[in-house]
């Protein structure tokens, strides 16, 4: 499922998130550009700096602080691999709040996601929703940043 990685047919994306520091009006908890979300990849690789402000929701709907350990990488689980297990595998809900210690919400904060996408031809197993042929990777992913990028 990911035999084309790195062709124009299975293409992963390395992002660097830089948030810059944050006004002092804005209350602790306020969630930022990154809202609630799970990725539409099979697995998302995070690597943070020291600063926080990352969340990881729980099976029970708790919002956990997922606290930056130096050398780690966070890895999340995405939709794709959630579709595919038929629900065995979680797909992990995350976002990014403003911290409540003073001095990071002084500092800017930096992180690096480097996203994996099966192959683009592949199909997203079905799930109840879809009732004629499930869409594949790529058409699913081109949905979601769709709806991702629509202001309405």
């Amino acid at each position: 499922m990911h035999q084309e990685v790195g062709t124009e047919n299975s293409v992963p994306c390395l992002r660097v998130n830089h948030y810059p520091p944050v006004l002092s009006t804005l209350p602790e908890g306020t969630t930022t550009c990154f809202s609630a979300h799970t990725d539409y990849t099979t697995f998302t690789f995070i690597f943070q700096d020291n600063m926080g402000g990352l969340q990881v929701c729980d099976q029970d709907g708790k919002w956990l602080d997922a606290e930056p350990i130096p050398g780690t990488i966070l890895i999340l689980a995405g939709d794709f691999l959630k579709y595919y297990s038929d629900n065995k595998v979680v797909a992990a809900g995350h976002q990014v709040v403003i911290p409540a210690e003073e001095i990071q919400r002084k500092s800017p904060r930096t992180s690096v996601a480097y996203f994996v996408h099966a192959d683009g031809h592949i199909p997203i197993k079905p799930r109840e929703s879809f009732t004629e042929q499930p869409p594949t990777v790529l058409e699913y992913a081109c949905s979601r940043l769709a709806r991702a990028y629509t202001h309405e």
